[in-house]
């Protein structure tokens, strides 16, 4: 008797210690309007996303441009977002991200993009036509496998370039 009781007792004892305590639940992070207008963006998505730790059940959609992904914390959700940016992919996310803000004073007449997610002529087009109409803006050329942009102009601001790559559902890095 007294062994069947022990283990009715632990658990007893450890429901009590531990009743409170609720499992984590993973949240769903979307993002729309990410550039997705090819297969290979997609699995560009997926991949970026893969091996993020605190990420899972990632999904791309081409057709509604949106990125989901479940993430088990606060510190999941900053990881697989920075992963995406990181990967040239930008979307309005249901959750705060990083900060992404550049000083709205700079300006330049050579800008130069770069990890942006450009792996077919959609994806090169996409950028150009969101970019072309930036302020200052004379020329944009696009080495597409490189993810690499330069602007020409006179004036170009720092700050409405990324907004416009962002628009496009495009991130890189602006200098």
């Amino acid at each position: 008797m007294t062994w069947i009781r022990l283990p009715a007792l632990l658990l007893g004892l450890f429901a009590l210690a531990f009743g409170n305590a609720r499992p984590v639940q993973a949240e769903q992070v979307k993002l729309e309007g990410v550039h997705l207008c090819c297969r290979a963006c997609v699995v560009g998505v997926t991949k970026a996303l893969t091996d993020v730790k605190g990420v899972s059940d990632i999904k791309a959609s081409q057709d509604d441009e949106t990125v989901t992904f479940e993430a088990a914390d606060k510190d999941g959700i900053q990881a697989g977002l920075k992963a995406l940016y990181a990967a040239g992919f930008y979307g309005t996310s249901s959750h705060p991200g990083p900060d992404l803000t550049i000083d709205k004073t700079l300006q330049k007449n050579e800008v130069e993009i770069s990890g942006v997610h450009l792996c077919c002529p959609g994806c090169v087009n996409s950028a150009r036509v969101a970019l072309k109409d930036v302020s200052g803006v004379k020329g944009v050329f696009a080495k597409s496998r490189e993810g690499k942009i330069t602007l020409n102009g006179e004036n170009i601001n720092l700050a409405e370039t990324l907004k416009a790559l962002h628009a496009a559902g495009f991130h890189g890095t602006v200098k």
